[in-house]
């Protein structure tokens, strides 16, 4: 909501922190929008791109943002490691977050000296296997088109919704532009966490839970939500054998 966001940000406005695609309702936020807002304050843009690394190209360090962060297993890569990149300003800027090997330059009974970033952010010993396997997994993405990726994952997803929308009494919350890879849904009389347990006796694998998000789900009024969401490697006969699968969980209650 733009709007209420002219609104929130402020002169008093330090750090402006977002998703840019929401890992519950799937919308993409108006980045460029808010981005511009939070610079005519001078605020720092941290941006949570988790969601959106796989699949959407913007350019949002050319935008201003000071911060991107994601995580490996969300672009096909291993769980256990995530990746921030920090502007040039923000990285002389921040103190390491873990002290240990690696980072210093020096070091004194009074006093230590970090090494340049990325240096001074990355203590101790690195987790080599998880970075091995992010880097093969960039360079797997790397050979797609994340335009195509997204056509892609949008179009099933449409493909999802219109066919859980045949279902009675489902709840879908997603805003249904067209361009989302996710969708998130209810049933009245099921609660999420049950609904899953039967899926996954299908090989249906979704998530229930309050997807880290609290505060949305108690705006929502919903006691947790079952999410669906699509990737490279989906195809339109997955859309097909999970709400088969749906259709069938429900048939249990």
């Amino acid at each position: 909501d733009l709007n209420k966001a002219e609104k929130l940000i402020s002169k008093n406005t330090k750090v402006v922190s977002l998703a840019h695609m929401g890992n519950v309702l799937g919308q993409i936020n108006p980045m460029k929008e808010i981005i511009s807002m939070a610079k005519k304050v001078g605020a720092y843009v941290i941006v949570d791109c988790a969601q959106s690394i796989s699949c959407l190209d913007d350019p949002l360090f050319s935008w201003g943002v000071d911060a991107v962060a994601f995580s490996g297993h969300k672009l096909y890569g291993p769980t256990g490691i995530g990746v921030l990149i920090l502007s040039h300003e923000l990285s002389k800027m921040c103190p390491p977050l873990l002290y240990g090997g690696g980072i210093v330059s020096d070091v004194t009974l009074d006093n230590a000296f970090y090494l340049d970033p990325p240096h001074k952010f990355e203590a101790g010993t690195p987790p080599i296997t998880e970075v091995l396997g992010l880097g093969y997994a960039l360079t797997f993405l790397s050979s797609f088109s994340k335009k195509e990726i997204h056509k892609h994952c949008a179009q099933l997803n449409s493909r999802f919704i219109k066919k859980l929308k045949e279902i009675p009494k489902i709840q879908i919350f997603s805003p249904q532009t067209g361009q989302e890879t996710l969708t998130s849904f209810s049933c009245n009389d099921v609660h999420p966490h049950d609904l899953v347990t039967l899926l996954d006796s299908y090989n249906v694998c979704m998530r229930a839970g309050h997807h880290c998000a609290y505060p949305l789900i108690r705006a929502l009024q919903i006691p947790a939500l079952v999410r669906c969401s699509f990737g490279i490697y989906s195809s339109q006969k997955d859309v097909d054998l999970a709400i088969d699968a749906i259709k069938n969980s429900l048939k249990m209650f």
